[in-house]
């Protein structure tokens, strides 16, 4: 389904009910690009209650926001009342009015390729050259920077995404600007958030202006990962990789259980260079991750099946396998001893004979 032509259909049902209204954001971006257009955002002067009597169903997202969801022919479509913002708090959450105009609404937007509206394909409204940037790559703020970054801090973020997105550059003004320090006044896990999306995209120039300008100043442990990551040139796994360097994470940093269980096995797998102990005791659901990650930092070509086949040749692969009449050990010393012959064995210091086990056994440890 064509979801642009669908959010022409919702335009022509707006203006048939004398409504002013236009596709705008993202869509007519991505539209100019010739890329693929994932999401149709719509803005009118009619108010939500006003679009609810106008289409089966519509959800609706709350007086502050002045938006609705249209669900239409399969799709959902963001429908917002044209606004003006009065006043931002906390540096990143505005306070909307309605405004009367799409111009109103147009001055409001971060940056030139975003503020673009369009009726028809053939009739975009582009009051900031904002087709023109696209056209030369180049990201360009609507306003001061200084202002912008300070009204709503995550557009820096945003910034960096869109530049990695698609190897744009950022405008002079905007870079002067970053003597400022914005994202002090973000949650720190939104910034783990930005930063994985930023450092998972197409290109490292996010990362680049992180490192020269120091913008993670007020988050230092995550200003070294990125730094890392860029001078690696390895995104895919960035706390991964900083585990791998430094052998830990910073314990009171908010990255959630199973990111830094799964960073700690990766490098786990890592320091042991795939060894029989790592072979032995690694978690193989991280496996494939931490084959990157080894290949890249150490310029191999491992395999997993590679991996694999080593592992099925390991002289044991569990306790189990050990040749030795358990009740000969007690109790209390068993979780010791398994431990001590599963490294004694894995390390070929002796055979998984009975024989050998028991005379390791009675040896001093």
């Amino acid at each position: 389904m064509n979801k642009l032509r669908l959010g022409f259909e919702i335009l022509n049902i707006l203006h048939k009910n004398s409504f002013d209204a236009y596709i705008v954001g993202g869509a007519v971006r991505d539209f100019v690009r010739n890329a693929p257009i994932e999401d149709v955002d719509i803005a009118t002067n009619a108010l939500p209650e006003e679009v609810f009597k106008l289409f089966p169903k519509v959800t609706y997202e709350g007086k502050p926001y002045l938006s609705c969801r249209i669900h239409f022919k399969g799709c959902i479509f963001e429908v917002t009342t044209f606004r003006k913002e009065l006043t931002y708090i906390d540096h990143r959450h505005p306070e909307y009015v309605p405004a009367q105009t799409i111009e109103e609404d147009l001055v409001r937007r971060d940056f030139t390729m975003n503020a673009l509206a369009m009726k028809h394909p053939d009739q975009i409204i582009d009051l900031y050259h904002g087709i023109e940037d696209i056209k030369q790559g180049i990201l360009r703020m609507i306003g001061d920077p200084v202002v912008r970054f300070d009204e709503d801090a995550l557009r820096v973020f945003r910034a960096l995404d869109f530049v990695s997105r698609w190897n744009y550059k950022l405008e002079q003004n905007i870079l002067d600007s970053f003597s400022k320090d914005y994202l002090k006044y973000l949650k720190e896990e939104l910034v783990i958030s930005m930063i994985k999306r930023i450092a998972t995209n197409p290109f490292l120039i996010g990362l680049a202006y992180i490192k020269e300008y120091q913008l993670l100043r007020s988050f230092p442990f995550y200003q070294v990962v990125c730094e890392e990551a860029y001078a690696q040139g390895y995104t895919k796994n960035i706390f991964a990789l900083f585990y791998v360097i430094h052998n830990f994470l910073p314990a009171d940093c908010k990255l959630t259980k199973q990111e830094k269980t799964n960073a700690k096995d990766i490098a786990f797998w890592i320091r042991h260079q795939f060894d029989n102990i790592s072979l032995y005791y690694g978690k193989l659901d991280c496996l494939n991750e931490a084959i990157d990650l080894y290949n890249h930092l150490y310029d191999k070509t491992m395999s997993y099946e590679e991996i694999v086949l080593k592992r099925q040749k390991l002289p044991i692969h569990s306790s189990k396998d050990i040749q030795l009449d358990w009740s000969r050990v007690p109790t209390k010393e068993r979780g010791k001893q398994t431990k001590r012959l599963e490294m004694a064995i894995l390390l070929g210091i002796i055979k998984n004979r009975e024989k050998e086990v028991i005379q390791f056994l009675e040896t001093e440890e």
